[in-house]
This record gives C-alpha cells, sequence and structure tokens, in this order.
C-alpha cells in the first residue's frame, strides 16, 4: 500500500487485482509524473510512424523538462482502448491516497476533498461510475489470453473497505477516509453547476462532444483544482462532427509537442491486448471497406475529415 502512493500502476495491479495494457501504463505514469523509467521504456517501446513519441533519453527528458507537472492531459484513444477503465483507477488512487493533500496525517485526515468525473451526457457519466463500483466490488469482468485460449477473469480488490456508500441519483460514491468520486454531465450549463466545489483531481470523458468546451475550461473547471494543485485530463476519442472537436485538436496539438503546459498520448485499438484478436480484426477490417477514414480514427485514435466540413482540420 505504501509503495502503490507512488505508482498508481503498481497500485491498479496489486491493491485493484486490474491487468492494464502498456498504453494505459503509460498514461497513468507519465500524467501522474511516477515511474519514469518504466515509462521511458514502454514509450520507447510504442513509438512509430502514427504515434511519435520518444526514441532516446534526450528526447524524454526534453519533454519532462517542458512540462515537470503534467497539469493538463490530454488522452487521444482509439474506439475500445479502455480510456474509462484507467480513467476510473485513477479515481480511485487520488481518493485512496488522498494525492494533493498537505499537512501531518491527521489535518489530513479530517480534510474534505474528492475526484471529479465530467461529460457532456449522463449515459458516460453513468459508465465511469459504475465502473469504479464494479472495480471495488470485485466484479470487474476481463479477459486474457493463456496458452491461444482466451480465458475471463474478475478482479479480485483489496480495498473493498474502502467503499462506505453511493448515491446512484447523484453518481457520488462515499470512501472511508472523506473523500468522494462524483460523476456529473456537463449538459448546457458551461460546468455551471461545479461552482464552490475543489477537487483532488477531474476527468473530462468525450470533452470533443460538449458544447462549449474552450469556454468551460479556464474558470469553470481548472479553478476548481486550485486548492490542491491537481490535473486535469481532457479525454475523447476524434468524432469531426462534434461541437468542440475543431479546439479539442488545437490543443491536442499542443500537447504532442508539450507546449503551453499541455501533454497528449495518442492510444491505438492494437494496444490493447484485452480484446479479441480475431473479433477485432474482423470488425475494423469491415469499417476500412466501408469508410477509409472511419478506419483511421477507429484503429489508430487519429483526426479525419468527413465530407461535411469545408475545410479540413
Amino acid at each position: 500500500m505504501k509503495a502503490g502512493k507512488v505508482d498508481p500502476v503498481l497500485f491498479a495491479e496489486t491493491a485493484l487485482d486490474i491487468r492494464l495494457h502498456d498504453g494505459q501504463k503509460l498514461w497513468l505514469w507519465m500524467t501522474t509524473r511516477t515511474n519514469l523509467e518504466a515509462a521511458f521504456e514502454i514509450g520507447v517501446k510504442l513509438h512509430d510512424e502514427n504515434r511519435k513519441l520518444w526514441t532516446t533519453q534526450v528526447e524524454f527528458e526534453a519533454i519532462l523538462a517542458k512540462n515537470p507537472e503534467s497539469l493538463k492531459n490530454i488522452l487521444v484513444p482509439s474506439n475500445r482502448w479502455g480510456k474509462t477503465l484507467v480513467t476510473s483507477v485513477k479515481h480511485i488512487w487520488y481518493n485512496f491516497y488522498k494525492i494533493g493533500t498537505r499537512g501531518d496525517w491527521q489535518q489530513r485526515q479530517q480534510i474534505r476533498c474528492g475526484t471529479l468525473n465530467l461529460s457532456p451526457h449522463s449515459n458516460q457519466c453513468q459508465a465511469g461510475y459504475e465502473y469504479v463500483l464494479d472495480i471495488l466490488f470485485s466484479r470487474f469482468v476481463y479477459t486474457v489470453t493463456e496458452n491461444g485460449e482466451t480465458i475471463s477473469r474478475t478482479n479480485k480488490c483489496l480495498i473493498a473497505d474502502f467503499y462506505v456508500s453511493d448515491n446512484m441519483q447523484k453518481r457520488t460514491i462515499f470512501f472511508k477516509n472523506g473523500t468522494f468520486y462524483k460523476s456529473v454531465p456537463t449538459g448546457e450549463d458551461q460546468a455551471s453547476s461545479l461552482a464552490g466545489n475543489p477537487y483532488l483531481y477531474i476527468s473530462y470523458d468525450e470533452c470533443a462532444q460538449s458544447l462549449h468546451l474552450k469556454a468551460e475550461l479556464p474558470a469553470k473547471i481548472m479553478s476548481r483544482l486550485i486548492d490542491f494543485g491537481g490535473p486535469l485530463d481532457l479525454v475523447s476519442t476524434p468524432e469531426v462532427d462534434k461541437p468542440s472537436h475543431q479546439y479539442f485538436f488545437h490543443i491536442a496539438k499542443l500537447g504532442l509537442v508539450s507546449d503551453d503546459g499541455w501533454f497528449t498520448l495518442m492510444g491505438k485499438i492494437s494496444d490493447n491486448i484485452f480484446l479479441g484478436k480475431r473479433e477485432v480484426d474482423v470488425i475494423i477490417e469491415a469499417i476500412k471497406m466501408t469508410d477509409p477514414m472511419k478506419y483511421r480514427q477507429v484503429a489508430f485514435g487519429e483526426f479525419i475529415t468527413t465530407g461535411k466540413k469545408m475545410f479540413d482540420a
């Protein structure tokens, strides 16, 4: 448990009994700036022509120097990459260790705080809320391949007593140390309902679907992180016909070169080793035959252009 505080991947694989693929591990390590030696090795392994990361220690150190704290992060995954799972793991980690709180042990125990998961739509908020409960209640089912055979496994969470109660209507889960997880749809109020509450960590799932992402971010979302100095994660699959796609594309490009404090990681469907390879190949090939441009979005998480737009991105 002590080691897990400085390594969210170790925490996920031991305390939560969750298996993660290399892309998810890299995302957790880079956005929390933990276990950077392992992050460097995985980045070299995942680097290719579609996802340029780093190939030398010098390139890696340059990224860290340019963005030492990684407080503004962007994940651009393909479909079925596992973004909701890895985000849920990160929420549990922040709450379990109260990452960002200050003071001695007793003072930190008395601080009431939590994490926030945002999404433009209530269905996506519900998915994140249910993922956290499934993990803590040891009912998260995943598949692994052993000796060429696909086997289903269920996690065995070691910290089930961390859970205290939950409110399904408000999608809020309360924990033993005075922390909470809240999942809220931004809807059409430009995140005005968030006013007054500070958070350890905020994730914004499918943020490109927001009606007004650029307007929401500065005062209404990022200001909620000032008290504890926590990070903001923007997570979204590129969808060219969504309202905030152009702004999301703009800041994601900044993050690819670590500009303006952003860090961006691209995720490919091939990263997810827990999906059945045969099933993935069949579906991906069918999409490629139907729409080659959509194929690149689904397979590589790329920003694509459709015929609906006069000018491409």
